[in-house]
């Protein structure tokens, strides 16, 4: 899709985080320079590369990076730290590791905790925190210097793993789940089709309207505001309100009672990570 678009229009803006915009050849460009240095890094496909970055136009453009490396994106919640962050780390077996430099002295917590992970390529904000990563490491901007920002050997499966998404953790650890191409591409055709955009109508076209607003509590508040500032009307609808005996309550419900979350979160998973219920592996049913 990016690069029919690049075909059809490249000098269109293609990206707007915040003003921070980048136009399809920029996108195309930028992604494919950050495959390639994935790949002489020694990246194989199927691989988890995780990525501790804010929410920015620069963490989408990893995220084309890694999935045209045939790499696996692992965005991990900016908010996690020490045993929160190695427990993710690991879970997903990360081989190679994004981070913005303000998130290294987190890093430098847990380095002796993550076996699996090899590289770890640091990406210079400016807002810096901690020493350089004890892993051997480089900097995004050298690690852009290995390709030509031409896309190739691009090829993919309909059942082939593109991303592992964590869950909030509001009952216990945040839980992996794995999403394949299939679903990736339906979910942006999906959206694309019910917000007309394919019919040429802009998000400020879509003001007046009235739409529902499906996530969990603790990304709520933010998400909420990205709408209103656009004009839009949503109608919140968090998914972490929980069926507590039986019962559809959100989880602050006074007839609940504290102790009923307590027994709920405490069978989920103990503080080292152990689900007793969940073998452990990552893996859904495969789209047929």
């Amino acid at each position: 899709l990016l690069l029919a678009r690049c075909e059809q229009d490249p000098d269109s803006h293609y990206i707007d985080v915040v003003g921070s915009r980048f136009t399809a050849a920029e996108v195309v460009s930028i992604a494919a320079r950050v495959a390639d240095g994935l790949r002489a890094l020694g990246l194989r496909p199927g691989d988890r590369v995780a990525s501790l970055v804010e929410n920015s136009a620069e963490a989408m453009l990893l995220w084309w990076g890694i999935t045209w490396a045939g790499g696996v994106s692992v965005p991990i919640n900016t908010a996690y730290k020490g045993d929160f962050l190695s427990w993710t780390i690991n879970l997903v077996e990360a081989k190679k590791l994004f981070i913005s430099d303000e998130f290294l002295d987190r890093l430098d917590l847990i380095k002796g905790e993550l076996p699996s992970l090899e590289h770890v390529i640091v990406w210079e904000s400016g807002k810096r925190e901690g020493p350089d990563p004890s892993l051997p490491h480089e900097p995004l901007a050298a690690l852009m210097t290995a390709g030509d920002g031409e896309p190739q050997g691009l090829s993919y499966s309909w059942t082939a793993d593109a991303r592992i998404m964590f869950t909030s953790g509001t009952t216990g650890r945040s839980k992996g789940v794995i999403k394949q191409n299939a679903a990736d591409y339906f979910s942006a055709r999906s959206a694309v089709e019910a917000m007309a955009v394919g019919r040429g109508c802009a998000p400020a076209d879509l003001a007046g309207e009235t739409w529902i607003l499906v996530t969990s509590a603790a990304h709520m508040p933010r998400a909420v505001g990205v709408f209103l500032k656009a004009g839009w009307i949503v109608t919140p609808f968090p998914v972490d309100h929980r069926r507590l005996g039986g019962h559809l309550t959100a989880p602050h419900d006074p007839q609940a009672g504290p102790s009923a979350l307590h027994r709920e979160r405490g069978a989920a998973v103990d503080r080292h990570g152990r689900d007793a219920g969940n073998p452990g592996d990552l893996r859904q049913h495969p789209i047929q």
